[in-house]
């Protein structure tokens, strides 16, 4: 009798672990690693930008890791005041699941509880927080009501402005070299994009072109090697024939800068002779 209790308890054992990992990354399993917001705005027809790039345009959904820990969304149309949301997340309910799971188990028979086990679907709740599954980003779905810039879209260059925009860009220039390379890119196009709504832009090419060089090093920095060359591709429009110094820049961002001009170039954007 005594070989029997314990071969079932062995084998009960053995069916809770099974289940207990089984259940292990529930929440992932659920609703996998990334979520889908859905993005509107009024009027529609306006670019969704996720850290600096372009992810959508409205009325459109953006996709992202659930373990993000907090990103700026920005929804921009032109000559409409862009909106900024700050995304963050939240342990989903789905994680309730695993824990619930883990509380406790026991087996008895007529004589009494013989064994018991607990805790063995944690493991679920921590691989659901390692992959991601465990959160929910808010908000889960954002509507841009967007403010129509007064006025024409060119704005005439008053000291006062150029000013304005000047220590919006040093600001973004600081954020760069803090490593907060993700708002720095925020600060950076919303620089860029009051400096070509000045009137008399001509007069503004280097700073323009400045602009547009730590917009490539921050995504650079970021990884976003494809969206590098993209900035790469609007300094050159300022400035065609701009180079970077080799004993300053890691050759890799050389490479890149090369490889912008030579897009740029097949994509007829250089001037002609």
């Amino acid at each position: 009798m005594r070989r029997d209790r314990r071969i079932t308890a062995w084998l009960a054992a053995g069916l809770w672990l099974c289940a207990g990992l089984g259940a292990g990354g529930c929440a992932t399993i659920v609703h996998g690693r990334y979520q889908t917001i859905p993005v509107t705005s009024e009027p529609p027809g306006a670019d969704v930008r996720v850290v600096g790039v372009v992810q959508a345009t409205t009325p459109g959904k953006i996709r992202l890791k659930r373990k993000v820990r907090s990103a700026v969304l920005r929804v921009e149309k032109a000559g409409y005041r862009p909106h900024e949301v700050r995304l963050s997340r939240h342990v989903d309910e789905a994680l309730a699941l695993n824990l619930l799971l883990g509380v406790s188990f026991s087996a008895s028979e007529q004589n009494g509880t013989w064994i018991s086990f607990s805790g063995v679907p944690l493991f679920g709740a921590g691989l659901d927080l390692l992959l991601g599954g465990a959160y929910a980003i808010d908000p889960a779905s954002i509507h841009a009501p967007l403010e129509r810039l007064a006025g024409s879209l060119r704005q005439s260059a008053t000291p006062a402005l150029l000013a304005e925009i000047e220590s919006g860009l040093a600001d973004a220039r600081t954020m760069y070299q803090d490593a907060r390379f993700a708002e720095a890119i925020v600060k950076l196009q919303e620089g860029i994009d009051r400096l070509k709504a000045v009137e008399g832009l001509g007069q503004r090419q280097l700073q323009l072109r400045d602009a547009y060089l730590h917009l490539a090093l921050a995504h650079f920095a970021l990884g976003h090697g494809d969206t590098t060359k993209q900035a790469f591709k609007a300094m050159l429009d300022v400035d065609p024939e701009a180079r970077l110094d080799a004993d300053v820049y890691a050759p890799r961002v050389l490479e890149l800068l090369e490889e912008a001009r030579n897009e740029w170039r097949a994509e007829g954007r250089a001037p002609q002779p």
